[in-house]
């Protein structure tokens, strides 16, 4: 064959050349052609099929997720936006506060939204989401889960057609574990100390009442697996919630009384909202005005208990808080409080007894004046434990709260201008320690956005409600800036990256030495109408102590490449997802990848979802996450791999009647590694584990 070669490239290497080409120009002749389909035909595009809630979540919280941090979207926002989704916004009749309950949403196109339906009154189908500026074809798309065109002219409701217009949602789970696990064996070694109380199974229970956004009640109850029930102190479940919520309509007042949520400010006060990690930022999840919100969510941590409310007069903002409820935490010889625990887990003695043994009294409130152009605001909090509060004595718990009273003061802003948003906080505690957020949003034409953050947290800032934009941890000891943009091109091409570099000027449990680390993100993706997509996603980290300390100053860097394809077909779609990721420690390198594969079958009355997934890994750090279907109000969607195996799980979910919903979910993890799963009282003696959940849902 040697003597062959002439020097120029061979034939079939020009019709390789050729093909390849063909096949390129083929597939941007397709999109392109669905993209000038889209400006005749906009309803088929945006309206015919509208996202449903399945695949809300399932894009929403994938494009949210910060593998990292395991950060993912709280249950609590999910919980939420169901609550949205079953009774949605009408777009003829939304106030502003109506949209910026929805997260992906930012204040730019909330207003070209608000402006539009004001030029064209009435909007009559949620195809003309096309013809809004500043929609993306992702927010176009999520839009239709949660809004409605209703050109019927409302009345003003009284309390009685609050209280009997509305919707009447019940719902039970079930977790019923397959395999025993050591805690809960009549003949386990463990300790008694350490042996679950109760069985094995979960249970959850949820009553929730909404009439138009405007009237909220209900309440829930849930009791963990290995936690007691009817026995040992509970009656029945193991934890209860309740709340009674009520806004305005054009957003002149809100109240909640029970359990609930708020935000002040940018969260430097009081930030217990939602925040979703950086990753989000880039689809305006970070992006909380001052908000009250019921709890209502099966969560037992991060809410407050009492009463809350806010009012609205001319240009000014009032509200105000109040809680007081127990805690769990952990506490030494003298009955200090050594650290809070917010599990919500009671399923040994040992947790039974701390339970609720620290009783949290907090105050707070805000006060804002302006306009949607120009507002600032002052907020304040107060936080009392009536024990004291000591962590135990180390390098890394220096600056680490300290004491019984937690006060703390802060100074926000708001202001816009044309295609430019930006707010920020600053804010102080008794002890004079600093922190300071800064968020600049600037706007290119309609499809581009920039975002910049800006932080600085200092070390001895420590409070215990602040929650706020950080690459991990609490808000403190950190100082940093972030770089975001989002931009689609093309209606079928949008691109979308971050980079975030920060420094720890500290030392922390798991780094002992002063940090510095970076964290660069990129993503693109291929969409059309018909639901289809191809992604690809790279992400790198990379962070490195300080050298002179007594830690290792190597750097750590992890490399992860996400490839991701899909589409629907009719009533089928499918997903597919290749994951690979590379890291360095201390000079030893690991590697992990896995492969999954989902399909889902939908009908007016039949849902079926299948997922699998194989997986090899060298290590925990090296773990990967995949997205998988369950059941009604259980919002674990991502699935945690690590190790050498497979992961299969099917979900169905039925109507047998107008008002009444059955889903069934089973899943299996089979490892080829081990012998034994987990360890402890959770330890299960076989190398593959199985559970069935269950959810009944009633709707009136």
């Amino acid at each position: 064959m040697g003597g062959l070669n002439t020097g120029k490239p061979p034939i079939v290497s020009n019709k390789m050349q050729k093909s390849r080409l063909y096949l390129i120009i083929c597939l941007v002749f397709i999109f392109a052609n669905v993209h000038a389909q889209n400006k005749e035909h906009t309803h088929s595009v945006y309206g015919i099929k509208p996202c449903t809630w399945d695949e809300f979540v399932d894009l929403y919280s994938s494009s949210c997720f910060d593998e990292n941090n395991d950060s993912q979207i709280s249950e609590e926002r999910l919980d939420a936006l169901r609550n949205i989704y079953d009774n949605p916004i009408n777009i003829n009749k939304a106030s502003r506060e109506d949209l910026q309950e929805l997260p992906f949403l930012s204040d730019a196109q909330t207003d070209s939204l608000l402006s539009y339906v004001k030029r064209h009154y009435p909007v009559i189908s949620l195809g003309e989401l096309a013809l809004v500026p500043r929609f993306d074809y992702r927010t176009r798309f999520f839009l239709t889960a949660f809004l409605t065109c209703d050109t019927t002219i409302v009345q003003k409701q009284t309390v009685k057609d609050l209280l009997v217009n509305g919707r009447h949602d019940i719902a039970a789970n079930f977790l019923v574990p397959l395999n025993t696990p050591e805690g809960c064996k009549s003949n386990t070694t463990l300790s008694v100390p350490n042996r679950y109380l109760g069985d094995k199974n979960r249970i959850g229970f949820k009553y929730f009442y909404n009439c138009n956004n405007e009237l909220k009640f209900g309440f829930t109850s849930e009791k963990d697996p290995g936690e007691p029930f009817a026995c040992r102190g509970n009656f029945l479940m193991d934890s209860y919630s309740f709340c009674i919520f009520r806004k305005q309509r054009n957003g002149k007042y809100a109240f909640a009384i029970g359990d609930y949520r708020i935000n002040l400010g940018e969260g430097l006060t009081i930030g217990n909202v939602f925040f979703s990690g950086k990753k989000g930022v880039l689809y305006d999840t970070y992006n909380n005005p001052n908000t009250i919100t019921p709890h209502l969510s099966y969560s037992e941590r991060d809410f407050f208990r009492g009463a809350a409310g806010s009012i609205r007069f001319g240009k000014s903002l009032l509200t105000a808080m109040l809680s007081y409820k127990p805690d769990d935490a952990v506490t030494n010889s003298v009955n200090e409080i050594t650290s809070l625990i917010n599990t919500g887990y009671h399923r040994t003695s040992v947790e039974q007894n701390r339970r609720g043994n620290v009783n949290d009294f907090t105050a707070g409130g805000d006060f804002t004046y302006g306009t949607r152009l120009l507002s600032a605001g002052i907020s304040a909090a107060f936080v009392h434990y009536d024990k004291y509060m000591n962590p135990r004595q180390a390098d890394y718990n220096r600056y680490a709260m300290r004491g019984k009273n937690f006060r703390t003061l802060g100074l926000h802003y708001s202001f816009c201008y044309k295609d430019i948003k930006s707010r920020g906080e600053i804010a102080t505690t008794e002890k004079n320690a600093l922190a300071f957020v800064n968020t600049i949003k600037y706007t290119i034409g309609n499809q581009t956005t920039l975002t910049s953050i800006q932080r600085s947290y200092s070390k001895k800032y420590n409070t215990p409600y602040a929650d706020c934009f950080k690459s991990s941890g609490t808000v403190s000891n950190e100082q940093g800036v972030y770089f975001g943009f989002s931009t689609e091109p093309f209606r079928f091409l949008s691109f979308r990256g971050y980079g975030d570099f920060y420094r720890r000027p500290w030392s922390t449990f798991r780094y002992r030495a002063p940090l510095n680390g970076s964290e660069l993100c990129f993503e693109a993706e291929i969409h059309n109408s018909k639901k289809a997509f191809i992604s690809a996603e790279w992400k790198y980290t990379k962070k490195k102590c300080d050298a002179g300390y007594s830690t290792d100053s190597t750097s750590q860097n992890r490399n992860q490449i996400k490839l991701m394809c899909g589409g629907t077909f009719g009533k089928f779609s499918t997903k597919t997802q290749i994951t690979v990721i590379t890291t360095s420690d201390k000079g030893v390198n690991n590697h992990g990848w896995a492969v999954a594969e989902r399909a889902c079958y939908r009908n007016n009355k039949l849902s079926v979802a299948a997922f699998a997934a194989y997986f090899k890994t060298d290590n925990y750090s090296t773990r990967v996450y995949a997205y998988e279907n369950t059941v009604r109000y259980i919002y674990n969607n991502f699935t945690s791999l690590y190790g050498n195996g497979i992961r299969a799980s099917l979900l169905c979910s039925t109507k047998f009647a107008k008002r009444l919903t059955a889903y069934a979910k089973y899943g299996l993890t089979k490892y080829f590694d081990r012998n034994k799963i987990g360890s402890g009282a959770q330890q299960i003696s076989s190398s593959a584990k199985s559970d069935l959940t269950f959810c009944i849902n009633i709707i009136i």
